[in-house]
């Protein structure tokens, strides 16, 4: 996750061309032993780059996951959501 979001901040040209060609996921940092998520901006930041799975805790209910949730009502919940042009 941490490093996720510095490619994002850093270098996201060249992490948006990386994310056409290839598929990326980022898993919530070890140190989260709460079971905590990385905040809604953080992952839209991430969707915003083009990363295709961010995974969640889904079992702590918060407005990441009610993003989440939101986000891929879009396709009729159908489990992806196709990724605009980047």
């Amino acid at each position: 996750e941490g490093r996720a979001l510095s490619l994002e901040q850093e270098s996201r040209a060249a992490w948006q061309a990386h994310n056409r060609a290839f598929i990326s996921r980022v898993y919530p940092s070890g140190r989260r032993v709460d079971s905590s998520n990385p905040s809604d901006t953080a992952v839209c930041r991430l969707w915003g780059a083009g990363v295709q799975m961010v995974a969640l805790n889904i079992q702590t209910w918060d407005q990441t996951t009610m993003l989440n949730q939101a986000m891929f009502q879009q396709n009729g919940n159908c489990g992806y959501v196709l990724r605009p042009p980047l």
